[in-house]
């Protein structure tokens, strides 16, 4: 599942992202398209037992240059 929260105004992508997690329908990977990295996200995540990690852009495209791209995998079921 993909999740664009890129030109939402903060702090709207973390309450985008985890109302989606919250919400039980995310499955069990996510792969979140942001403008820029959510460090406050972090802990909310932990707390919610995911983990994430930030994946280079390899898109080759300037207007994906500056995106930033979390892929989310839940830890507990």
């Amino acid at each position: 599942m993909h999740l664009n929260v890129r030109s939402l105004e903060c702090p709207q992508p973390m309450v985008e992202i985890l109302r989606l997690l919250d919400g039980g329908q995310a499955g069990d990977v996510v792969i979140v398209h942001l403008d820029q990295e959510p460090v406050p996200l972090y802990p909310e995540l932990d707390d919610r037992g995911w983990t994430h990690e930030v994946i280079a852009s390899s898109c080759g495209d300037a207007a994906c240059e500056h995106e930033v791209r979390l892929k989310l995998v839940r830890m507990t079921p």
